[in-house]
C-alpha cells in the first residue's frame, strides 16, 4: 500500500506593525491527506485545529529560542519520520498510525524539532548533521515534548551521535551559559567550526563531551561549572 503523509505546510509573510521593526508574523497552513483513510489517527485522536496550533505555537518557540529572525535558511536534510524541504514538511502518517502511546504528544514533539529545522542555521551545510539534528531535539526538548523512544541522559559514543544524545548534551552546555544554543546557532549562519565551542564556553567539544559524560557516571551527578565570560564574534 502506497504510504500516507501528512502534509504541514508552513509559509511566512514578512510583515512590520512600524516600519523601526523587524518582520515576524507567520502564516501556517496544515494540509491533510488521511481524511479519506480508514480510522485515521490524525483526525481522531489530533485535529486539525490542534495541529494548526502546535505548528504557530512551535514556530513561535523556535524563535524565542534562536532570538534571531524569521529569515528562512535553506534546508536538504530528509529525517525518517518526517521529511523537511525549505518551508514545508510532512509527517508521515503512516507513523503517526502506527505508534504505540500518546500520538498527540509524539505529534506534537515532530512539529517542533521539524519547526527548528525550518528556521535553524546550518554553516552552509557545513555542520555535522548531528548537531543539526541535536539542536532540533533541543528544541523538542526545552518545549517539554520530549519522545519516550529517546535513550537516557548519558547515553551515546560521540559528542556529535545526533538526535536525543546530542540534545542532552546540548542541555549540559547550556547550563553553563545562558542562551548557548541561541549563540552557537547565530554563528552557525554562515560556516561552522568546533572551535565555537571554545569561544563560547572556553573548553573544547571533546572536553565538554568528557566532563558531561563522566558526569552521569558519577553516584552523585555533577552540577556544570559555569563557563568564563567570552565575546561572541561577529
Amino acid at each position: 500500500m502506497r504510504p500516507l503523509k501528512l502534509f504541514l505546510l508552513v509559509t511566512f509573510v514578512l510583515v512590520a506593525l512600524k516600519p523601526t521593526q523587524a518582520a515576524r508574523d507567520i502564516i501556517c497552513e496544515v494540509l491533510d491527506n488521511t481524511s479519506e483513510t480508514l480510522d485515521p489517527r490524525f483526525g481522531d485522536e489530533i485535529g486539525f485545529g490542534y495541529a494548526l496550533e502546535a505548528l504557530s505555537d512551535a514556530s513561535d518557540f523556535v524563535f524565542e529560542t534562536f532570538n534571531q529572525s524569521n529569515d528562512l535558511p535553506r534546508q536538504r536534510i530528509f529525517p525518517t519520520i518526517a521529511t523537511n524541504n525549505g518551508s514545508q514538511f510532512r509527517v508521515n502518517a503512516d507513523y503517526l498510525q502506527a505508534y504505540v502511546g500518546d500520538v498527540k504528544a509524539e505529534f506534537t514533539g515532530i512539529v517542533y524539532h521539524e519547526s527548528a529545522r525550518v528556521w535553524q542555521w546550518t554553516g552552509n551545510d557545513t555542520a555535522p548533521i548531528g548537531l543539526i539534528t541535536g539542536i532540533a531535539d533541543y528544541i523538542r526538548l526545552r518545549a517539554r515534548w520530549p519522545s519516550k523512544y529517546w535513550p537516557p541522559r548519558g547515553s551515546g559514543c560521540r559528542w556529535d551521535d545526533g538526535y536525543a544524545v546530542m540534545a542532552y548534551f546540548l542541555e549540559f552546555c547550556s547550563r553553563k551559559r545562558r542562551g548557548f544554543v541561541s549563540d552557537l546557532n547565530a554563528m552557525m549562519e554562515n560556516s561552522y567550526s568546533d572551535s565555537f565551542f571554545v569561544i563560547l564556553l572556553g573548553q573544547s567539544v571533546d572536553e565538554l563531551w568528557k566532563e558531561y559524560i563522566m558526569s552521569h557516571n558519577e553516584t552523585d551527578v555533577l552540577e556544570p561549572a559555569i563557563a568564563p565570560e567570552h565575546r561572541v564574534l561577529n
